[in-house]
C-alpha cells in the first residue's frame, strides 16, 4: 500500500505519527497486537529508519505500545495498568493505585453550560453529557466529581459499562486517542451538592480539583470539576524533567 502521498505536506515524522495513530483509533492496530518492526514500516512508507524510530518512540512515551526485547512491539491495551496509571493519581499511604468503587449519581445530556463550553472549546448551542459521580475508598466517600464530556464526540451509544476504565475504552470505541490531561488543586469551601455525598459539613475545606483531559491531538475530550476529602489519601504529582 502506498503511503508517501499523505506525507509530503507536513514534517515526515508528525504524519508518519498520525497515521500509526489512525491505526490504533480505527481498531486496525487493536490491543495486543503485534506491529510492523522499524525496518518494515521504514520499507511501507519509504521513510528513514531514525524518522520511524522518533515516531514509535512517541508511541511508546504516550503509552500506545510497549516495546519488549527479543519479542517485538505491542498494542497497549487502554483498560491496562499502565495505561491507566497516566490519569488516575489518587494513591493510598503505601504509594498504590487507590482501589475504589465508582457510583454514577446522575447522567443527563444537555446543552452545555458558559463553563462547559469555554473548557470544552465548544460552540454554543452545543451539547453535553453531563455525568456526575462519586467514588468510595474502603467504603468511604472520597471525591465528588462533575464531569462534562463533548456529547458529539462521546455518543453513549459506545459506553462500557467497567467504570474504572470507562473513559479510557469509551474513548477508543469513539476512535478518539486520549493525550494529556492538565489539572489545577486549590483549597476549597466544600459547596452544599458535594457536602452530603461527602459525609462533610457545607463550608468545610476540602480539595478541588479542576481539569481538562485532551485528545492525542489536543482537542478537549474531558472537563472535569471535583471536590475531594483526602483523609486516608494522597494525589500524587510526578514532576519529570523534560528534554
Amino acid at each position: 500500500m502506498e503511503h508517501t502521498s499523505r506525507l509530503v505536506h507536513s514534517p515526515l515524522f508528525e504524519q508518519l505519527r498520525h497515521s500509526l495513530l489512525e491505526k490504533i483509533a480505527s481498531g486496525e492496530w487493536a490491543p495486543g497486537m503485534q506491529v510492523p518492526s522499524e525496518s518494515e514500516l521504514s520499507r511501507e512508507y519509504r521513510l528513514s529508519p531514525g524518522t520511524v524510530r522518533k515516531a514509535l518512540d512517541f508511541l511508546e512515551d504516550a503509552k500506545f505500545i510497549l516495546r519488549q526485547q527479543g519479542r517485538g512491539t505491542f498494542i497497549m491495551d487502554p483498560e491496562g495498568r499502565e495505561t491507566i496509571r497516566r490519569f488516575e493519581r489518587f494513591r493510598s499511604e503505601d504509594g498504590a493505585l487507590v482501589g475504589q468503587t465508582l457510583e454514577v449519581l446522575s447522567h443527563v445530556e444537555d446543552e452545555a453550560t458558559d463553563a462547559e463550553r469555554a473548557n470544552l472549546q465548544i460552540a454554543d448551542g452545543s451539547c453535553v453529557r453531563r455525568i456526575v459521580r462519586l467514588r468510595r475508598f474502603k467504603g468511604a466517600p472520597f471525591l465528588y466529581e462533575h464531569i462534562a464530556l463533548p456529547a458529539a464526540m462521546l455518543p453513549t451509544a459506545r459506553d462500557v459499562d467497567n467504570p474504572e476504565f470507562w473513559i479510557a475504552t469509551t474513548a477508543r470505541n469513539c476512535g478518539v486517542l486520549l493525550g494529556d490531561a492538565e489539572e489545577r488543586l486549590s483549597l476549597a469551601a466544600c459547596p452544599e451538592a458535594a457536602a452530603a455525598p461527602l459525609q462533610c459539613e457545607k463550608g468545610e475545606t476540602v480539595m478541588r480539583i479542576r481539569g481538562v483531559m485532551q485528545s492525542i491531538d489536543g482537542v478537549p475530550v474531558r472537563w472535569r470539576d471535583a471536590y475531594c476529602v483526602t483523609q486516608d489519601i494522597y494525589y500524587s504529582v510526578p514532576l519529570a524533567r523534560r528534554v
